[in-house]
């Protein structure tokens, strides 16, 4: 019912008293997706079925997360394609698309190879059309290629290797310097495919959760650096005339 404390000290408890290696597997695997932080996640993924490829793909991917963390972003490469080599052998289904997509979408993060963004997105859109529904794997894939295409837009122009920290949401501002250079970054990242397909994807949420209101704020944050004014005046309308539950929202309901 939410209470993740209780949720992992009762994961580890069974961990700990299993006998049967499958019951301890799938106790490990639990605790595991309860994670405190990154270093915690790994420490129970290596617990698990070390045999089952979902494992595997997803310890690859912890770990090419903490060294793109601590900077060593050829480590990080080394293990994304790790995971997207153990991903490749998964039958498709829409948690292993998505789960490959995020994969890739990692890799292009520490490469800056836009065909490994050109993948994870073609992933995302597979994995949405089997299960188009899935408000989660909306909201992923409308931040993810959203904020890989302002990524892309940021270019070479700031070192996100060095800096270790900030989006490139919270980048844009500083690349321009006057109204006009502000209109045709606007412009230029609007017309950028991932821009394009994440808006799609935040759209589609907004018609399948319309009472959650990050719904609207991740419409609005993309309408805002698109300079979209109308768009951003549709979005204000619709929020007034639209109940919105942001107490569901905060909890993190669906």
């Amino acid at each position: 019912v939410g209470d993740s404390t209780a949720a992992r000290r009762r994961a580890e408890e069974a961990y700990a008293a299993e006998a049967d290696p499958g019951l301890k597997f799938f106790a490990a695997r639990t605790r595991s997706v309860l994670f405190t932080d990154l270093d915690d996640e790994i420490v129970w993924l290596a617990r698990c079925d070390p045999e089952s490829r979902d494992v595997q793909a997803a310890l690859a991917t912890a770990r090419g997360q903490r060294a793109e963390r601590d900077g060593d972003d050829a480590a990080a490469a080394d293990f994304f394609r790790q995971a997207l080599g153990t991903y490749a052998q998964i039958p498709e289904g829409p948690a292993a698309l998505n789960n490959t997509a995020l994969a890739h979408f990692a890799l292009y993060r520490v490469t800056l190879d836009r065909d490994e963004f050109a993948r994870g997105a073609d992933k995302l859109d597979r994995a949405i059309a089997l299960d188009p529904s899935n408000v989660i794997a909306l909201v992923n894939a409308s931040g993810t290629v959203s904020e890989g295409a302002a990524r892309d837009a940021v270019g070479k122009a700031v070192d996100f290797a060095a800096l270790r920290g900030p989006s490139p949401w919270e980048v844009l501002p500083h690349l321009y310097r006057t109204p006009a250079e502000r209109a045709a970054l606007a412009k230029r990242l609007a017309a950028h495919p991932g821009f394009v397909r994440g808006r799609a994807y935040a759209d589609k949420l907004l018609v399948l959760s319309p009472r959650r209101d990050d719904s609207y704020q991740l419409l609005s944050l993309l309408l805002e650096h698109a300079d979209d004014l109308d768009g951003l005046k549709a979005l204000a309308a619709r929020e007034e005339q639209d109940d919105l539950n942001i107490t569901d929202a905060e909890a993190g309901d669906c």
